[in-house]
């Protein structure tokens, strides 16, 4: 067995200063064996890591160092925000997460407040909240995604939220597109 610690999304940068961008990535601590998830493990915790990247570094070609921020930033069973997508627009990221319910959630943070859970707020039962919601609360946001992975971004051209992506775990060239006036909805 293994633990599969790699990225379901990129990493969302919240900041550039100059020739150093930094960046954050959620990945779920999946313990797999094959590609199965090890004692029917469908939720595991989620890990918070930060990358700097200087833009003169000698070796432009580099992985950007990361560091582990917190081993638990969301706990097992839980809903991983982040690890789904991720997006920032004035000042603001927000993060989607996906539990293996299928339901899509949502929450959001200011940019330089990534690290400090007590600044998230989580979209729940039509509106904001600290308080952190569980897989199986009234968090979905009906049609943000088709199911499959995929990305988030806001359209200036269209002055809409966008998601594009895959409807499940295919290797067809079929994609689908889901918009939204406001990222909590109606998409």
């Amino acid at each position: 067995s293994r633990y599969a610690l790699w990225s379901d999304s990129p990493p969302v940068v919240t900041m550039v200063d100059g020739n150093i961008t930094t960046a954050y990535t959620w990945i779920r601590k999946t313990h797999i064996r094959g590609l199965d998830p090890v004692n029917g493990e469908k939720d595991p915790a989620t890990s918070l890591y930060r990358f700097v990247y200087d833009t003169n570094s000698q070796d432009r070609n580099m992985v950007p160092p990361q560091k582990l921020i917190t081993e638990t930033f969301w706990p097992q069973n839980g809903v991983p925000f982040g690890a789904y997508g991720s997006v920032v627009k004035d000042g603001t990221v927000y993060l989607f997460g996906r539990p293996s319910n299928g339901k899509v959630c949502l929450a959001k943070v200011p940019t330089a407040g990534v690290e400090n859970q007590s600044q998230y707020r989580y979209f729940v039962n039509g509106a904001w909240t600290a308080n952190r919601p569980d897989m199986n609360s009234n968090c979905d946001i009906p049609n943000a995604s088709a199911g499959g992975q995929g990305t988030y971004y806001f359209s200036y051209y269209w002055k809409k939220w966008v998601w594009i992506g895959q409807g499940g775990l295919s290797v067809s060239s079929y994609f689908y597109v889901a918009t939204a006036d406001t990222i909590e909805g109606p998409w």
